[in-house]
C-alpha cells in the first residue's frame, strides 16, 4: 500500500512540474525569455530614443561676418512716392549693441515708395562672390514671411556701386535664428548667395497695394551667414 501511493505521488509530481514548465520562463517585468519573440516593445524604444534624441532638429544660421563696427557705415534713403516713408536711426544697424535696430517705414497700402538702407564694411573689407549676405531683420508675430518676401529686395554693392539685386522671393532666403525680441517679433536672416563680390548691402522694402507690411526693423547687415549646430528648441 505504501508503494502504491508512492508511485502515485511520484506521478503527481512529475506532472505538476510538467504544468508548471511553460510558465517558468515568464520574469513578473515582461521580459521576453531567451529564444522569444519580442511584441515590439524594444522597437519602440529604439524609434523614441532617435526621436526624442535625434540630430536636435536643423541647423540655424549665424552671421560669422557681421557688417560693423568701426568704420562701418550705414545710410538711410527714400524713393519713388513715398509719402510718411522713413528711415529711422540707420546707425543702429552697425553700432556694437545686439539690441539696436534701424527702422524703415512705409505706410501699408502705398504704391511704389522704397525705403532702402546701406550697410556698408570698413574700408578694405571685401566679402567674396558665393558668400551668402544680407541682414537680420525683426518680422511682426502678425506678419507673414511670404509677405515680407513678397515685399523687401537686396541689393549687393562693390565700391559705392550696384553689382547685383536680388528681388526675387524664390531666391531671397528667410531663416529664423531663434531670437525672440521684445513685443513678441522673431528675428530672421534675411539673405541670399551673392554671385559676385561686394562690400555692402542695402536692404529696400517697398510699398505695395497688398503689402501689410508697414515697418522693417533692421539690426545688422552680414556679409556671411553659416549653418552652425542645431536649432533651438521652440
Amino acid at each position: 500500500m505504501m508503494t502504491e501511493q508512492s508511485t502515485w505521488r511520484r506521478w503527481m509530481a512529475v506532472l505538476l512540474i510538467a504544468m508548471l514548465a511553460p510558465l517558468a520562463g515568464c520574469s513578473a517585468d515582461g521580459d521576453v525569455p531567451p529564444g522569444g519573440v519580442a511584441d515590439g516593445g524594444d522597437d519602440g524604444g529604439d524609434d523614441g530614443g532617435d526621436g526624442g534624441g535625434g540630430d536636435g532638429g536643423d541647423p540655424t544660421l549665424t552671421c560669422v561676418q557681421p557688417i560693423g563696427g568701426a568704420g562701418a557705415t550705414a545710410v538711410g534713403d527714400v524713393s519713388g512716392l513715398c509719402l510718411g516713408c522713413s528711415v529711422d536711426n540707420p546707425d543702429n544697424a552697425v553700432d556694437d549693441d545686439p539690441d539696436n535696430f534701424a527702422s524703415l517705414s512705409i505706410p501699408v497700402g502705398l504704391l511704389g515708395g522704397t525705403a532702402s538702407l546701406l550697410l556698408s564694411a570698413p574700408d578694405g573689407v571685401v566679402y567674396p562672390a558665393g558668400n551668402e549676405g544680407g541682414a537680420t531683420v525683426e518680422i511682426p508675430p502678425s506678419l507673414l514671411a511670404l509677405d515680407l518676401l513678397q515685399t523687401v529686395s537686396l541689393d549687393f554693392v562693390l565700391d559705392d556701386t550696384l553689382v547685383e539685386t536680388v528681388n526675387d522671393a524664390a531666391l531671397l532666403n528667410l531663416s529664423a535664428l531663434n531670437i525672440q525680441v521684445v513685443g513678441g517679433g522673431e528675428l530672421f536672416a534675411l539673405s541670399a548667395p551673392a554671385t559676385t563680390a561686394f562690400d555692402a548691402v542695402q536692404i529696400n522694402a517697398t510699398a505695395t497695394l497688398a503689402s501689410l507690411l508697414s515697418g522693417l526693423n533692421v539690426y545688422a547687415g552680414c556679409g556671411q551667414y553659416e549653418e552652425v549646430g542645431t536649432a533651438a528648441a521652440r
